[in-house]
């Protein structure tokens, strides 16, 4: 009834909680974890190869070169044979030992919904420092406006219906897959946030493919993912929808560049955004939402402030 698609790479010290945290799971139906190993150059392999002798409710799926994480995670999706599907990368873990039976509970009496969420706890092994994502509302509906990009929930908490025969566009070749995932099975019903389920953690570490990246890596790819999306899109409000977003982290990159002394950079950005929306008549949205956001936090904002502070006195 539940496919459990976890994917690793070089996990050797923290794929055994990842497993465990699997199979301690108390639940009424039949359960299947299938780990897809990506050719790892550390132990991990080897840790993955010995629970899977241990215990047929695993299957191991071995790459026979890297292949990359959404490749991986791809692949490990379409071996999975249950009804719902809950992703568990090897560097997170799952605490409560009712999260899967909880949310299949739910999505079993409520055929609407497509998704089951919950909290997340970030914990970076370099300072233990722990990040509690709180989550009140439910990440969307079938309005084309509340289609999630804005990575609202970890993989890790999702338990989902088995619904997507095929993922359309180049889902492939981005990094936020998680995002890509919600947005996809938006089109399908909604999702429900549950408070009733502890949180799982999740690890930030260096190997991570996106918690150490730097701020113009993270911007660039969010970018890329919602430029992708849109060319996924299926309608009008999708595309308004997707265009909003992209206007606002296309602003975030411009401010990045002009911060960054890469002025000129900055300015033919800026004006490529401002044509971007005006095309899909979203100017005035381009103004007030955005370039007040840029002015205010720019030096020129701080100079015209004192000035017009002085004039009154």
């Amino acid at each position: 009834m539940v496919s459990v698609c976890m994917i690793t790479y070089n996990h050797e010290n923290f794929i055994k909680e990842a497993i465990e945290g699997v199979l301690n799971q108390k639940c009424n139906f039949i359960l299947e974890l299938v780990i897809g190993e990506d050719f790892s150059t550390d132990a991990t392999r080897i840790l993955c190869e010995f629970y899977s002798k241990n215990n047929p409710a695993i299957k191991l799926l071995p790459s026979e070169k890297n292949i990359g994480v959404i490749p991986n995670l791809l692949r490990t999706i379409k071996a999975c044979k249950g009804k719902y599907i809950a992703i568990c990368e090897g560097d997170d873990f799952w605490i409560d030992p009712l999260k899967l039976q909880k949310q299949f509970d739910y999505l079993e009496l409520h055929p609407e919904y497509v998704l089951s969420y919950h909290n997340v706890v970030a914990i970076n092994v370099i300072d233990d420092k722990r990040t509690r994502s709180e989550l009140e509302e439910e990440i969307f509906t079938k309005e084309a406006e509340d289609i999630p990009v804005g990575h609202p929930t970890h993989t890790s908490s999702m338990l989902f219906r088995k619904i997507l025969l095929f993922y359309p566009g180049d889902f492939d070749k981005i990094i936020s897959g998680d995002s890509y995932l919600q947005f996809v099975l938006a089109r399908y019903g909604e999702s429900i946030f549950q408070k009733n389920i502890y949180p799982n953690i999740r690890r930030r570490h260096p190997q991570s493919v996106w918690s150490y990246k730097s701020t113009e890596y993270k911007i660039e790819q969010r970018i890329s993912l919602y430029e992708k999306l849109l060319e996924i899109a299926i309608n009008q409000k999708e595309v308004k929808y997707l265009n909003k977003i992209l206007i606002k982290n296309r602003i975030q990159y411009v401010k990045y560049l002009w911060n960054n002394q890469k002025k000129m950079e900055s300015l033919k950005y800026l004006n490529k955004t401002s044509k971007e929306a005006f095309k899909y008549n979203l100017f005035l949205y381009f103004i007030f939402y955005n370039f007040y956001d840029l002015f205010s936090s720019s030096g020129g904002y701080m100079f015209l402030k004192s000035k017009f502070r002085t004039s009154l006195k």
